[in-house]
């Protein structure tokens, strides 16, 4: 059994029997949180948690203070064992999800429009920049526009950004699924400890962010920008 965990009050919240399913819960009814998912059949995707987070999730769950760190994951993967799967099905929540998706990109082409109006560039001449684009996509091969699609957006061949002073950039996204990329991103990391093979971790990365509803390319820019951050 997977369990999502609120990291923010540690809780357990949650219970699903895919990733899936249970990667949908926490995008469609848990926006905001900072969220751990936890398999009941592998104690090592609780150690993401400190000494002190899980005794204190321990203490949440059960109402007595908890024993040592090992023996509370054990205590607790019997305990997750017993949760039925989530009321909404997955199906549901994939309608959901879709649904959010959608007001999140016209939110976002909003607040580009706004933007584009404050610098002073009109609508229609961005909408020509962007037919000059398509059309220039258009004549690539179908070989350039696989090898287009693996870049990130806007970065520059063979170069490698800087991160800022504080560690990430004033562009990291503050909401939406953009912003959840990121925040994939940084939970598999504090998993692993380092990103290891860049490309299976990548890979890794999209694959969560698509199962959370995200576009592939959306997820893939997003990456892009977040190693930036990093400085990988």
């Amino acid at each position: 059994m997977l369990i999502l965990i609120d990291r923010d009050e540690l809780r357990m919240v949650a219970a699903a029997a895919s990733r899936k399913w249970i990667n949908l819960v926490g995008y469609v009814d848990f926006p905001g949180k900072r969220l751990v998912v936890a398999d009941s059949l592998e104690g090592k995707t609780w150690t993401v948690l400190d000494s002190e987070e899980m005794a204190t999730l321990f203490k949440n769950m059960s109402g007595q203070d908890a024993p040592p760190y090992s023996t509370a994951i054990e205590q607790l993967r019997a305990y997750s064992d017993t949760w039925p799967n989530y009321p909404k099905s997955e199906a549901q929540l994939e309608r959901e999800a879709e649904q959010i998706y959608q007001e999140e990109q016209a939110a976002d082409e909003d607040a580009g429009i706004r933007h584009l109006a404050q610098v002073g560039v009109s609508p229609e001449i961005h909408q020509e920049c962007i037919d000059a684009a398509e059309m220039a996509n258009a004549r690539l091969s179908p070989e350039q526009k696989a090898e287009a699609a693996q870049k990130p957006a806007n970065a520059a061949p063979a170069a490698k950004a800087k991160p800022a002073a504080s560690g990430e950039p004033a562009e990291r996204p503050r909401q939406g699924i953009t912003k959840r990329i990121w925040e994939i991103a940084d939970e598999l990391l504090a998993v692993t400890g380092n990103v290891g093979n860049l490309k299976e971790f990548r890979k890794k990365v999209i694959d969560r962010a698509q199962a959370e509803g995200a576009n592939a390319g959306t997820a893939a820019t997003q990456f892009g920008k977040w190693k930036a951050s990093k400085g990988l």
